[in-house]
């Protein structure tokens, strides 16, 4: 992924080189940080996230986590954030961390922008900054942008006969934005974009199948959340499974543990 602050970095050197700022004009005592995050814990979206954090602010700083488990249960979602709020009058740190879209939205803009004084550095946003009113004088960060176009000229390269390229994704605002971001960039690729799919269920995915296997390749991403027929929330590597079956051809995926 492309992170940009405001060029472009990886997302973990541009979360370091943002946080190293932060850290570098802070007191030498160790400092609060109150880390929300939208996903489960357990997500591994996330847990990269924590690695970046953890590498750059643990000699630092006494973080606080917290999961506002949006892909598990997105309804509860601002239900989450009031609690984060709680903990965050709590704990009262120097500083805020909110990964990813939905805290954005559920926590930081409702309870925490124009309210309190406090800075706060965002990562993982896929909406644009102003969508939440960012940058301000209390709010900064990073944005996540996919390396699309990069990807799909090195699958042309691995795999010649790539020409019709089509994208799968969760039904979820990191779905729909990647979607935006490919709508706007899809004459620029070396490959036609020959469909983009939505799901929310494992029903969705095979009522996708048959559309699915004209594509030459496959590129998925955010499929965490999707439910199964009882209408458990599955994690990526159980939806890859229900993938395997009904897509046969190059998959292309957006982080590593998507292999």
């Amino acid at each position: 992924m492309v992170r940009h602050f405001p060029f472009p970095l990886s997302r973990n050197a541009g979360l370091a080189i943002a946080l190293f700022l932060w850290v570098a004009s802070a007191a030498a005592d160790p400092f609060k940080v109150l880390v929300v995050m939208s996903y489960e814990q357990d997500n591994p979206w996330c847990a990269g996230i924590r690695r970046g954090i953890d590498a750059v602010l643990a000699p630092f700083a006494d973080v606080t986590y917290f999961y506002m488990n949006t892909k598990a249960d997105f309804q509860g979602g601002p239900a989450r954030a009031e609690e984060a709020a709680a903990l965050f009058r709590e704990l009262r740190p120097d500083g805020v961390i909110a990964a990813d879209d939905d805290a954005q939205a559920m926590f930081v803009v409702p309870h925490l922008k124009g309210k309190v004084a406090t800075p706060v550095m965002f990562c993982g946003v896929n909406a644009d900054a102003g969508a939440y009113g960012y940058p301000d004088n209390q709010i900064s960060g990073v944005l996540e942008r996919g390396h699309v176009a990069g990807t799909l000229s090195l699958v042309s390269q691995l795999v010649p006969n790539v020409r019709r390229v089509c994208f799968l994704v969760g039904d979820s605002p990191a779905g729909r934005a990647l979607e935006a971001q490919v709508a706007a960039e899809r004459n620029s690729y070396p490959a036609t974009v020959a469909g983009f799919f939505k799901a929310r269920t494992v029903q969705d995915l095979r009522a996708h199948a048959r559309a699915m296997a004209g594509c030459d390749a496959l590129y998925v991403d955010s499929l965490e959340g999707i439910a199964d027929e009882a209408g458990r929330r599955l994690i990526n590597r159980e939806v890859f499974a229900v993938l395997e079956g009904l897509y046969k051809g190059p998959v292309l995926g957006a982080n590593p543990y998507h292999v």
